[in-house]
């Protein structure tokens, strides 16, 4: 009996040294967990459905060796930040033929400035057929934390409901940590929290869509929420609702809304609308100036863009400069978005869709994009300067296929 218990253990100790390429549901391994008591961003006012708590998901590590996800019909939809210590994190999404259920996000890390990555280092897959993962968003706070969001719903493209989850995330020794996943609010998060400030609020953009997909009209809102910084746990604190931007339904479809504050302490948005981009401001985030089209640049598409302040203290615009998905472009304005004089084409082909933008400690910037969905299935990067956009040298642009074909 000794002997037999003996080999047990061992063979359970083999097992466990394994590389996890398993693609089976699975539990949260504790030798990849951050922080299992992690509380921060939780809230529990927002959970509209029995089940909505539940992750019904698997944190799944190390799966370049997995067949199921090296072999994507289509991938896009990406995101990127780095890390103080230089490590460029970005994540997408993709599964079965198309949006919807079975979608699962996919997180690569470099820690060579982009020259290489390590594929599919992160999978979060639904446990369950009718779960949708996706619009994942990537950022990095004040303290250096690496944060995750991604969106679940059930059944079919979007549920009405939604719900955004986040895990902290940390690259080292050859694998991917995270933190226990939770559900912080009902609704989408595509674009990137920004700071205030002072650093001592974030800033979340997260709406609820108005897309009729089960025969009802959905209740819909372009909502902004915050928590403060806890110094204590250098972490974001619990995430509350602050207000919402009323719109005319006509004008809403994904909303795809970011925000940023300005140096008066105002708050400006931009609002992805069906015929373009729109534009609204505040003094508190609780009353909102009327939403009109932004006419910043002479034409914009309904698309997702990116609005954010660089190192500099400039704005940044990375966006269609067209009616249709091409002609990616970066603007840059030093007049708070009053005017976009300086302005660089990062990407001509059609169509280019989906920009993130993030900046490193040395000036740095990565913007990520996808081309081709369904087709070239390229998940691509640019690395530049705010010099090259001010000087709009486009031969300075390093280009990098994180992912996708040749």
């Amino acid at each position: 009996m000794k002997n037999y218990l003996l080999a047990l253990l061992c063979c359970v100790f083999l097992f466990s040294c394994k590389k996890d390429v398993s693609v089976a549901p699975a539990d949260i391994t504790a030798e990849s967990m951050l922080d299992a008591t992690d509380d921060s961003l939780s809230v529990l006012t927002m959970m509209t459905k029995a089940d909505a708590s539940k992750f019904e998901g698997a944190m799944l590590v190390n799966q370049d060796t997995s067949f199921t996800f090296t072999s994507r019909v289509w991938q896009g939809i990406p995101t990127v930040t780095v890390a103080r210590n230089g490590y460029i994190y970005a994540a997408w999404y993709s599964g079965t033929a198309k949006e919807g259920p079975g979608n699962y996000v996919i997180v690569q890390v470099s820690t060579d400035n982009g020259q290489t990555w390590k594929e599919n280092a992160l999978i979060i897959n639904p446990t369950n057929p009718k779960v949708r993962f996706f619009d994942p968003s990537l950022w990095t706070d004040k303290n250096g934390n690496v944060l995750l969001c991604w969106t679940k719903c059930k059944n079919k493209l979007w549920d009405g409901v939604g719900g955004v989850w986040y895990s902290q995330i940390k690259y080292g020794g050859g694998r991917m940590m995270y933190s226990t996943p939770r559900r912080i609010a009902d609704g989408v998060m595509l674009n990137k929290p920004a700071e205030s400030n002072d650093k001592e609020e974030t800033l979340y953009p997260i709406s609820v869509w108005r897309i009729n997909m089960a025969g009802q009209v959905n209740d819909s809102g372009i909502n902004i929420f915050r928590s403060f910084y806890d110094d204590v746990a250098r972490k974001p604190g619990p995430i509350n609702q602050v207000g919402t931007i009323p719109a005319s339904n006509f004008l809403l479809t994904y909303n795809e809304h970011q925000i940023v504050q300005l140096k008066d302490d105002s708050y400006y948005v931009l609002i992805r609308g069906i015929d373009g981009v729109y534009q609204t401001t505040s003094k508190d985030m609780i009353t909102w100036a009327p939403v009109t089209k932004f006419t910043g640049i002479p034409a914009t598409t309904s698309s997702r863009f990116f609005i954010g302040r660089l190192n500099s203290g400039k704005l940044a615009l990375v966006i269609n400069d067209s009616k249709s998905r091409t002609n990616l472009t970066i603007y840059l304005s030093d007049d708070e978005g009053k005017t976009w004089g300086n302005r660089m084409l990062i990407d001509s082909d059609n169509p280019v869709t989906y920009p993130d933008l993030t900046q490193d400690k040395n000036g740095k910037i990565h913007v990520i994009y996808d081309f081709d969905r369904f087709g070239k299935k390229n998940i691509k990067m640019v690395s530049f300067t705010e010099a090259d956009v001010l000087s709009n040298a486009t031969q300075n642009i390093k280009r990098t296929l994180i992912s996708g074909l040749q």
